[in-house]
């Protein structure tokens, strides 16, 4: 009888440590690529994409080549997401510099999924101060750091006048 009881307890455990559902194991990672749009343009080298699941940081990657992130084969240079048990399930989110892009996905169980796991998906920020680009509503004077410094306003002094108030626009013409 104790004989049989062991042999049902080893046989729980295997069942367990094989199927990939030990809690706080971690999973074959999902592998993702594309392309990266920052309002509307392609995202300049140089930005780091980071993943997200619940709220935790999960990896980041830098964009070396405008406009793409990843290399596209299994494992060359993509985001690799890796999660256990407890990530199953949830929504994996990417951001740049806290801005979330449009798109999301899931994180799967690659050992029941494996086709899965390379995943091309084209990720696009809305615009924002910082994203590296010009664009939208930003200007010299409201994003220095994306459109550069505002020209300052000619010398001819005369008496009374007001001060000169310069607003580029993101074309750089001021």
């Amino acid at each position: 009888m104790k004989y049989a009881g062991f042999l049902i307890s080893i046989a729980v455990m295997l069942v367990f440590f094989t199927s990939g559902y030990v809690q706080g194991q971690e999973l074959l990672p999902m592998d993702f690529y594309g392309s990266v749009t920052v309002g509307g343009n392609p995202a300049p080298a140089g930005l780091t994409i980071t993943a997200m699941i619940g709220g935790e940081q999960k990896v980041s990657i830098t964009i070396t080549e405008s406009g793409k992130y990843g290399g596209g084969d299994k494992g060359k240079l993509n985001l690799l997401v890796a999660g256990n048990q407890e990530d199953l399930g949830k929504t994996i989110t990417f951001h740049i510099s806290g801005v979330q892009a449009g798109q999301t996905s899931v994180f799967i169980n690659g050992y029941e999924s494996p086709d899965k796991l390379l995943n091309n998906l084209d990720l696009t920020f809305p615009g924002f101060c910082g994203d590296s680009v010009c664009s939208g509503g930003e200007s010299c004077s409201s994003c220095s750091q994306d459109c550069g410094s505002c020209p300052s306003g000619g010398g001819g002094g005369g008496g009374g006048g007001g001060g000169v108030f310069t607003i580029c626009t993101p074309n750089w013409s001021c």
